[in-house]
């Protein structure tokens, strides 16, 4: 490979710290962005799961109603 292309012909000095400076930037706002992503990803999975827990129990509850009227209209 001809080493004049990687060197930037006299720019190499301030072409690859910028390049190296950007990478490491990028790289840490992936790693932040995915820890939050996560991070948020687990918190919603929680009430979601709250959620439906909820739903179940009224639904159940909703059945003991009807089971109730049902009974006590026979009566």
């Amino acid at each position: 490979m001809n080493q004049e292309f990687l060197n930037f012909g006299e720019y190499g000095l301030f072409i690859w710290p910028a390049f190296i400076f950007t990478f490491i930037c990028i790289y840490i706002l992936f790693t932040k962005s995915l820890r939050e992503y996560i991070k948020q990803e687990k918190i919603y999975l929680l009430e979601i799961n709250k959620i439906q827990q909820v739903k179940i129990k009224d639904i159940k509850q909703s059945q003991d109603i009807e089971e109730t009227f049902t009974v006590s209209s026979n009566s």
